[in-house]
């Protein structure tokens, strides 16, 4: 009875094995005919140009990587003017000329690189932008600096400002060799000057992993002071399963497999279609930037307090990293600096009227424990930028700790009655942006992102309700530029 029973038992347990085998190669079978069966993969997905730069080019200067970069749009211009001209989405495809999408439209590409070179600057600044994107998003930094005798230093990174394609194939070692590059050159030019930097996403990563990997083999930095905005310290793990979903594509020969997102090309500055490999990268740079944090601070933390006074600026609602990592995962591991003083400004969602009560979660607890502990840590003042009351869309600038004691100080800004939220991509961009503001620009006769929010039947346009309904602006970006730009520039 009990050698029947048994039988009976293996016999269920190798079923149910052979049943959730079959479940588990059923459900990668439906995943891989879902993904395959996106919108065709147009040359911008599949061709990668041969004329960009990585960590083994033999590029020393930044006159070399500039020669480099003009061949390589002069080959983009070369592929994009053989493409046809019959399909009409090409009516807002960044790759047409004669699209409303075409950065051609604009006095200045902000697609490159770029370099600004007073006869005797006082400081300098190197700006670097974030992943998929290009210098464009920190052309308001940029343009701020331009009234003080400022070096400045726009650095298009590798894989960017040309096709998607090109962030299959691009490793964040690239990246980082171009901005170590651009680094040498500013500090060339500026000599004993003070050097600042500012990141925007990914470039805020890049800066972190080039003062970290300074601090270890030298002691110092030549980094005076470090402005981030969205900061891109730590990312979904999701990007590091999404690997497999680009090895089975690979292996199955279904290239559609090596995209999280596949789009058409719209923004002149932006790529709309995403690279598995991308999201990998930045993944794979936090890691890195997490193992040199940590080391550093078991063996050797005193060279910690000579990391540079550094400001964030965070939307503690955001999709694309994880907000609070810019403490817990930084922040957290800084002492006070030797000079200045970190500062993080977080901007909160709108909580105005009863809107509140649509949100799947509140965005401002995971925040909590350091905006309530007493005696915050002395070396990082957090400020957060809130409504003034639930009351009202009046924006109001609350610091921390001990905000009890404090007045909030009112800002000249209010929330907009539609928008219950900051974006991932929002933080820099003004109201008047003429590719992502809330208005379209009379002069600028290009397309116009920012406000474009259609209604309608679902699948029946190019654009979808994602992309279209995130967040682009904000409304207190002249603040945070005013903020960013006084903090980083030296008493003169």
């Amino acid at each position: 009875m009990v050698r029947w029973r048994w039988k009976i038992l293996k016999e269920s347990l190798k079923a149910l094995g052979y049943g959730a085998l079959f479940t588990f190669f059923a459900a990668i079978a439906l995943a891989v005919y879902i993904l395959d069966s996106r919108p065709d993969l147009s040359f911008w997905h599949t061709e990668v140009l041969p004329q960009e730069f990585d960590q083994n080019s033999e590029i020393t200067t930044l006159a070399q990587y500039f020669a480099l970069e003009r061949a390589l749009f002069a080959a983009l211009d070369a592929r994009t003017a053989q493409a046809s001209q019959r399909d009409p989405a090409n009516k807002i495809n960044r790759y047409d000329d004669r699209s409303l999408a075409s950065p051609k439209r604009w006095p200045q590409d902000w697609n490159r690189s770029f370099e600004v070179t007073p006869d005797n600057p006082d400081f300098g600044i190197v700006l670097l932008h974030g992943l998929s994107d290009s210098p464009y998003s920190l052309r308001d930094v940029h343009l701020a600096f331009y009234q003080h005798n400022a070096y400045q230093l726009g650095l298009r990174l590798p894989g960017h400002g040309t096709m998607p394609s090109a962030l299959t194939q691009t490793s964040w070692q690239d990246m980082y060799a171009a901005t170590e590059l651009a680094m040498r050159h500013a500090k060339a030019k500026l000599g004993d000057k003070p050097l600042y930097v500012v990141g925007y996403s990914t470039g805020g990563s890049l800066i972190i992993h080039y003062i970290l990997q300074q601090l270890k083999q030298t002691g110092t930095t030549d980094v005076t002071g470090l402005a981030m905005i969205s900061p891109a310290i730590a990312t979904s793990k999701v990007a590091m399963a999404a690997q497999w979903q680009e090895r089975l594509g690979s292996w199955l020969g279904l290239e559609k497999l090596a995209w999280n997102s596949i789009s058409i090309e719209y923004n002149p500055y932006k790529y709309g279609s995403f690279a598995i490999n991308a999201g990998n990268q930045i993944y794979q740079l936090s890691l890195a930037n997490q193992a040199l944090l940590a080391n550093i601070k078991q063996q050797q933390p005193e060279l910690l307090a000579d990391f540079p006074a550094t400001l964030s600026f965070q939307s503690v609602a955001d999709s694309t990293i994880l907000p609070s990592a810019v403490l817990s995962q930084f922040y957290d591991y800084l002492p006070a600096p030797n000079t200045g003083q970190h500062e993080l400004v977080l901007f909160d969602i709108n909580r105005y009227g009863k809107q509140q009560v649509l949100l799947k979660r509140e965005p401002l607890k995971s925040f909590e424990r350091y905006l309530n502990r007493v005696g915050n840590a002395p070396h990082l003042a957090i400020h957060l930028i809130t409504n003034i009351h639930s009351d009202s869309r009046e924006m109001a600038l609350k610091s921390y700790p001990d905000t009890s004691a404090q007045t909030p100080l009112l800002l000249p800004y209010s929330w907009p009655s539609t928008v219950y939220s900051l974006s991932h991509v929002a933080l820099s961009f003004a109201y008047n942006d003429p590719l992502y503001g809330a208005l379209p620009s009379v002069e600028q006769q290009s397309i116009h992102i920012g406000s474009m929010a259609l209604s309608g039947e679902i699948g029946l346009i190019h654009i979808g309700s994602a992309s279209m309904l995130r967040q682009k602006w904000n409304p207190a970006q002249p603040w945070l530029v005013n903020y960013l730009v006084n903090r980083l520039q030296p008493a003169i």
